[in-house]
Formats: structure tokens, C-alpha cells, sequence
């Protein structure tokens, strides 16, 4: 049975998930500063989460028992399993969320600015429904409309200015706007994984999966040093304990009691608080025309969400009342 009710409680819950992803840009860009490169950063953000997420699946109620597992390890206390179809969905959802992650890393790496490359990377929103409409699924005709202002608020958040050579999207926008595309292939991997599933089993999975393939180029290629964990302690600590662990958490417990549109609507406010806490923390400054794009593209993602629907299709039978 479908729920329709929406609570205080989530919408509270998907409100501080927000704030937290929101800053998460800014302390993102704080690793760069102090010379961390983005394997080493994501490496050590996502072996954290998968860390605060192990109270919480130890303290969770057992699976039951004639549930199959592929992995158990038991002593004293210490209980975690983690079934097959968690594995599998947790590995599958930890590719993407790796090379959505380590996009968006680099892309801050060589310029982006933390405000602009949180409106960027906001666009999977109005990706999903396009990428589900050449899987075969329809799409309305708000959605074109929302990806047609969306292209529009891309171009004048990346121009900046009309002098000089800004007229081109830079490397940095780009890689951040495919950043955003993996993340819709991510996104559409949680909705094929998470069902019937344990939702913070298989986020530890996926969070252990990005840490995993981090690995050998933070190690061995990037060189990952103590003296740059000691440097970017802080601002790693911050993306491992509340952006992963913390954030992921709540936006699933939020998400039991809020409809999807209105906890899309929601979780796009981490773009406002990435450009506040870029303009705070990190003195970053937007022109008019980028403005206006951050406007537009807030514009198209609410609008994306709109449930609309064609009156052809809509069913000729009517629900039963529960």
C-alpha cells in the first residue's frame, strides 16, 4: 500500500541531510586547498562512513533467519550480515558512486567553485527522467521544458561574465557535469538495489566499494601522506562522519516518511547552502549572469518534479479508499 503521508520529523531529517551535503562542497574544497588529491580524499571520506555506519547495523534487529547470506562474522558482540542481493546492489551502486564522486572531486580540483559545482552537480535531478525515458519510459513535456531552462542556467553559471574568454563551459564544469550524470546512473542503480533490501547494509557497501577502488591510485599513484591526512583532518573527518555517514542515514530515514518530489525538492537546497557556505567560508563571489543560472537551474529541477501528468494516461479505474 502506498503512503501518502508526509511528516515533520522528514521533512526535519531531509532538511539537515541537505545542510550537511551543502557544507560537504565547502569542506571538499578545503581538502584541495591544503594539496590532497581526489583519490586520497574520497579514499579516506568513504572508509569513515563505511565506519560510522557499523554502530548502527550492529544495533539494527537481526535479519531473519531463514534469510541467505553471503558474508557472517560473529564474535561476542559483533554481528553484521550482509545478504547476496545486498552485496551485489552495494558493489553495483559503489561503481557509480565512485566515479560520480572522484568527478566531482577532480573538478574541484581544478577550479570549480564549491557554490557552482553544487548547482552542477544538482542536475542529475532532471537527468533521471530523461536517462529513464530512453529506457522506455515516458516522459512529460515538463520535463523537456526543465531540461531546456536547466541547459540554459548551465551555460550562464559556467560563462560567468560576458568578457575575456568565459564564453565556454570550462574543464572543471564539465567533469562536474558528468560528475552529475554518474550520479544519475547511481541514483537509478539505488532504485533497482534498495528494494527489500537494508538500506544501511547497502550503504556500507557502496561506501566500502568507492573506498576499495580508491585504494590503489590514492596509495600508490597519489601517494597519500600522513602529513596530508594531518592537514585535511578536519574537513575529511566532516565529508566521512556527516556528508556519508551522516547524511546518506538520514536521508533514508526521511525518505520513509516524505514522498519522493517533495524529497527531491528538499535535498536540492544543498545547492543554496553550497553557494552560502562558498560565499562564508571560502569568500566566493557570483556575478549576475551566474546568478541567474543558479536560479534557473533551481527553477528547472522543482519543475522536473512536478507530478504532471497526460490525461491519456492516466487509469480509468479508481483506487480503493484505505
Amino acid at each position: 500500500m502506498m503512503q501518502n503521508k508526509t511528516s515533520l520529523r522528514g521533512i526535519l531529517l531531509l532538511s539537515l541531510a541537505s545542510l550537511f551535503w551543502g557544507f560537504a562542497f565547502v569542506a571538499q574544497k578545503k581538502v584541495v586547498e591544503v594539496g590532497m588529491a581526489p583519490f586520497g580524499c574520497n579514499l579516506l571520506r568513504f572508509a569513515i562512513g563505511a565506519l560510522i555506519l557499523l554502530p548502527l547495523i550492529m544495533g539494527a534487529d537481526k535479519f531473519r533467519k531463514s534469510q541467505r547470506t553471503l558474508f557472517s562474522r560473529k564474535s561476542g558482540r559483533f554481528s553484521i550480515d550482509i545478504s547476496k542481493r545486498e552485496l551485489k546492489g552495494g558493489v553495483l551502486c559503489g561503481c557509480f558512486l565512485f566515479f560520480a564522486t572522484t568527478l566531482q572531486q577532480y573538478g574541484l580540483d581544478i577550479g570549480t567553485e564549491a557554490g557552482k559545482s553544487a548547482f552542477l552537480t544538482v542536475m542529475y535531478i532532471v537527468m533521471v527522467p530523461v536517462l529513464r525515458f530512453f529506457a522506455g519510459k515516458r516522459a512529460g513535456w515538463h520535463v523537456w521544458t526543465s531540461v531546456l531552462v536547466s541547459l540554459f542556467g548551465v551555460w550562464m553559471l559556467s560563462v560567468g561574465d560576458f568578457s575575456g574568454n568565459r564564453m565556454q563551459v570550462g574543464a572543471g564544469d564539465l567533469l562536474t557535469l558528468l560528475c552529475a550524470l554518474a550520479f544519475s546512473f547511481h541514483i537509478l542503480a539505488v532504485d533497482r538495489s534498495a528494494g527489500g533490501v537494508d538500506g544501511l547494509r547497502l550503504a556500507f557497501v557502496q561506501f566500502a566499494t568507492v573506498a576499495v577502488l580508491c585504494s590503489p591510485t590514492a596509495l600508490l599513484v597519489e601517494s597519500l601522506t600522513w602529513q596530508q591526512i594531518a592537514a585535511g583532518a578536519l574537513p575529511i573527518l566532516y565529508l566521512g562522519v556527516f556528508s556519508c555517514g551522516g547524511a546518506y542515514t538520514l536521508q533514508i530515514l526521511g525518505q520513509q516518511q516524505c514522498g519522493p518530489v517533495l524529497a527531491s525538492l528538499i535535498i536540492c537546497l544543498e545547492s543554496v547552502i553550497a553557494a552560502f557556505g562558498g560565499w562564508w567560508l571560502l569568500g566566493e563571489q557570483m556575478s549576475r549572469l551566474e546568478l541567474i543560472g543558479c536560479f534557473a537551474i533551481l527553477l528547472a529541477v522543482a519543475f522536473a518534479q512536478l507530478p504532471l501528468q497526460n490525461p491519456r494516461l492516466k487509469s480509468d479505474k479508481t483506487p480503493p479508499k484505505t
